[in-house]
């Protein structure tokens, strides 16, 4: 592991950064084959058409690689559906990958684990720790993070990119993160989180909601009834946010599940059915597999919280009737 903020010191001098548009940070394979290899024949590519990458997904290439200028969105994010992320930019699902290609270790055979530290497109093999600050990435495009499965973690602590507000893609896979700031209201294509168990957003959302309230509450002929619709609003928000993430760390199948979660606490609250019980236990129970139970405890809170709102200001409209 190496500080992350002397690594870009060293590799990206200061005065270069803003000819920068892309830039990928791979996991350098620590796996026991790649250890043990003797240097004339550890693994490489072959530099046709395909390049490989650590994550399976491919670049166009030639001899003498050298990654293209990105005129279009790159394959590296796969490709899917688009759908909505907390409201503020498109996500893409990645491709599945299953690690078929490599006979040996499908983070390392066949695969250049060199940098091409070369402007405008950056590649580098280092495992970071630390503080990666980015902010002079102004003009910067393409943001590749990767760590290797839980195993092999980047081990950063905070990524500044506030002012990198070109970003159209972004992807920031299996490192320990704990919270992540854009800063602005981003317009990303594609996106991918996968695999930040610590990883929380912060952003203008909170400022926004806080505006939203003082605005509502300075008037002296202030609604009660207004006030919590408001209040009913900004939960909702945040319970959307907060899938959102929680989502991009789980698979379709567990996405499933947590959708089937939210209805059957819904329908618990409604009519409190015998079935709709099971099926919450039962929804508990698988995600209990890949979630935490604070995590899924917070996730039904708030939840609950909306419905109580919900339930006051049904009871206000009758009073009012």
């Amino acid at each position: 592991m190496v500080n992350a903020n002397e690594w870009l010191n060293k590799k990206i001098p200061a005065d270069q950064r803003e000819q920068a548009t892309s830039l990928y940070v791979y996991c350098k394979c620590q796996c026991a084959y790649q250890k043990n290899l003797p240097a004339d024949n550890k693994p490489s590519f072959g530099f046709g058409s395909n390049t490989i990458q650590p994550s399976g997904l491919k670049f166009g290439g030639g001899l003498g690689f050298k990654p293209p200028v990105q005129t279009t969105a790159p394959p590296l994010f796969g490709s899917g559906v688009p759908s909505k992320v907390s409201g503020l930019f498109e996500a893409t699902a990645a491709s599945p990958f299953d690690g078929s290609e490599f006979a040996v270790c499908q983070h390392c055979n066949n695969r250049d684990q060199n940098n091409y530290p070369s402007a405008p497109d950056y590649i580098f093999y280092v495992n970071l720790e630390g503080e990666l600050d980015l902010n002079d990435f102004v003009n910067l495009n393409v943001l590749c993070i990767e760590g290797i499965g839980q195993d092999q973690q980047q081990k950063l602590t905070s990524l500044k990119i506030d002012k990198c507000i070109n970003l159209t893609q972004i992807k920031i896979n299996h490192t320990t993160l704990g919270c992540l700031s854009f800063g602005y209201k981003p317009s990303l294509r594609s996106i991918s989180f996968i695999g930040n168990k610590r990883l929380i957003f912060s952003d203008n959302v909170l400022k926004n909601q806080v505006e939203r309230l003082s605005n509502l509450i300075l008037p002296k002929d202030v609604s009660i009834n207004d006030l919590k619709i408001e209040i009913k609003k900004i939960k909702e928000e945040n319970l959307k946010y907060q899938l959102d993430i929680t989502k991009s760390n789980l698979d379709e199948d567990n996405q499933l599940w947590l959708d089937s979660l939210l209805e059957a606490q819904h329908e618990v609250l409604h009519s409190n059915s015998t079935y709709a019980r099971k099926q919450l236990e039962k929804c508990k129970k698988r995600l209990s597999k890949v979630l935490t139970d604070e995590e899924i405890q917070d996730i039904l809170g708030n939840s609950v919280e909306i419905n109580e709102i919900e339930t006051q200001l049904n009871k206000l409209t009758l009073k009012k009737e």
